[in-house]
């Protein structure tokens, strides 16, 4: 919520752009064990690696992930075309892990 109070409204999908910069932002100065915007293409692919996932934050080593949270700003959720994309993304023993989806009403649902 922070990271969206932080952004003027605009149309979408600049203001989504902007929220998810913004969450990135937050992310890196919690530091904690948490990584904003880690790709992924069934290993560890750098910040974007062709054909890779982009991930909005991973938690636990990198390499290793406990659980993964999705930022959305606008009226859609998570598919289960994107979270299967997301789970095939991941490194091999690591796609059963949570997937966290995080609205900017304050819902929260795990996958």
């Amino acid at each position: 919520s922070r990271a969206a109070k932080a952004v003027e409204q605009q149309p979408q999908p600049v203001y989504g752009t902007k929220v998810h910069t913004a969450f990135r932002d937050e992310v890196d100065a919690l530091g904690d064990g948490l990584h904003p915007e880690v790709s992924y293409n069934n290993h560890l692919a750098g910040k974007g690696g062709k054909g890779s996932v982009k991930l909005d934050v991973v938690k636990g080593d990198i390499g290793k992930p406990e659980a993964v949270w999705d930022l959305k700003t606008g009226k859609k959720g998570l598919t289960k075309a994107r979270i299967q994309q997301i789970r095939d993304s991941l490194p091999d023993g690591y796609r059963d892990i949570p997937i966290i989806e995080i609205r900017l009403n304050g819902m929260i649902k795990i996958h």
